[in-house]
């Protein structure tokens, strides 16, 4: 999984997480208490694991895209435009 890919999936878990507490507090303001926590517990568990998921997607890619970079940066590397004759 790319980065970028780590990183929206981190914002829409983060995103649900969000939905489910607003959820969560609209069902205590309507004395349902029982559905209220249960929506107050996975929209919390939800907005952590997403804000983890988008904050350390990209740091562990880092080393790979130096590695990249560094065999690119070799005098054996070919590029799109190097032609052998």
């Amino acid at each position: 999984m790319s980065a970028e890919a780590a990183i929206g999936t981190g914002v829409t878990l983060g995103a649900l997480g969000v939905l489910c507490l607003l959820l969560g507090w609209a069902q205590s303001m309507r004395e349902q208490h029982g559905a209220a926590w249960v929506l107050l517990g996975i929209g919390a568990v939800l907005l952590v694991v997403g804000g983890l998921t988008a904050v350390f997607a990209q740091s562990g890619n880092q080393s790979d895209a130096a590695t990249r970079r560094a065999a690119s940066d070799s005098p054996t590397a070919q590029g799109p435009n190097d032609r052998t004759v």
